[in-house]
């Protein structure tokens, strides 16, 4: 029998009794159609993963007994930190959620010249408030233990000004190199994503400026969200766990 799996951020150690909340329950119970005695798996973005078992459901609240903690490991050695320059909702959230399919560690959302420069904080911090739930189902579903961590947004100049030694990759069309051509081991890589419509002059200038390795992904032209997943997907299998 299939063993569902939930978040939550409390501190889980065996043999104790975690609560958890009305929605939660709800979720449960309506959604899950879950029942007393029945198994769960509870995990917290700590490293940590336990069994537990349903024991009451009390007040809107669900009452669970850990009875096991479990030791799988399904984290990338490769730390992706994704800089997506903000699509269309459709297109962002199918990135956010394949990204915590197949291992990104965290994710900067991005402001560019030509996209979505004059989104409204308010709006940002909606569509914030809405990605970090998805990541949350996500994680349930794929199995990872950590939580994507989702950063405020930034413009991509203030992300490309950002020092550091890592290897910074950026998806462009018209390089000339591939995948391939990226020699010697890496455990950290800031992968940029830009827009359908292009980068202005001025951020193709940073981009060159702080050292930004550019490759191309085959002869033909992906949509963003194409192009998103196909080069998480390439350096998980270079220097990662595919």
């Amino acid at each position: 029998m299939h063993i569902f799996r939930i978040y939550t951020p409390q501190i889980l150690n065996l043999n104790k009794i975690i609560i958890l909340s009305d929605q939660s329950t709800h979720y449960l119970k309506n959604v899950l159609r879950i029942t007393i005695k029945n198994l769960i798996i509870l995990f917290n973005n700590e490293n940590q993963e336990f069994l537990g078992k349903i024991i009451k459901f009390y007040n809107n609240m669900t009452y669970i007994f850990l009875i096991k903690k479990l030791c799988n490991n399904t984290e990338s050695p490769l730390k992706i930190h994704l800089g997506q320059v903000i699509c269309n909702r459709k297109s962002m959230e199918y990135i956010i959620q394949k990204s915590v399919e197949l291992g990104v560690f965290q994710i900067t959302p991005l402001l560019s010249e030509y996209c979505y420069k004059k989104i409204k904080f308010s709006q940002l911090k909606i569509k914030i408030e809405r990605w970090k739930k998805m990541i949350i189902f996500a994680s349930q579903q794929c199995g990872r233990k950590y939580l994507l961590q989702i950063n405020q947004p930034l413009s991509i100049i203030e992300w490309c000004e950002k020092k550091n030694d890592i290897l910074k990759i950026y998806t462009d069309p018209k390089a000339k190199n591939r995948i391939n051509d990226i020699y010697g081991h890496h455990s950290k890589i800031r992968l940029l994503i830009g827009p359908e419509g292009g980068l202005s002059k001025k951020e193709q200038e940073y981009i060159i400026k702080n050292n930004f390795y550019t490759i191309k992904i085959g002869p033909r032209i992906l949509r963003v969200e194409t192009s998103a997943l196909c080069a998480i997907t390439l350096l998980q299998t270079f220097f990662g766990d595919f």
